[in-house]
């Protein structure tokens, strides 16, 4: 399996896991906001099933950039959290290995 396979298994694992917590422990404007990003993790992983070969187009890695921004900010907002604080660590680090895969190019057997 290639790493941009492997990168979209792990955009789609992110976006239960955001969709997951968003919808069991979020509440008003963080729920929106987890639960976008988790739509957001989802088509990032179909966007790299479906085009396969060549390069992650910039965009792309832009936009994964911005997701894991995007949950660096939510853990900084709720370090008063703990619980909070252990979810979004854990998708920064979900969403960090989906990103690093994808912009990674070797193939693997």
């Amino acid at each position: 399996m290639d790493n941009r396979s492997l990168a979209a298994i792990t955009w789609f694992v992110a976006a239960v896991l955001g969709v997951g917590t968003a919808v069991a422990f979020r509440v008003d404007v963080s729920l929106v906001v987890t639960f976008a990003l988790g739509v957001l993790a989802a088509a990032l992983g179909v966007v790299l099933l479906a085009r396969r070969g060549g390069d992650v187009r910039p965009w792309e890695a832009f936009l994964g950039a911005i997701w894991v921004a995007s949950y660096v900010i939510l853990t900084l907002l709720q370090l008063n959290d703990p619980d909070a604080l252990l979810t979004d660590v854990a998708l920064v680090l979900v969403g960090g290995a989906g990103l690093f895969l994808a912009l990674t190019r070797r193939r693997t057997s």
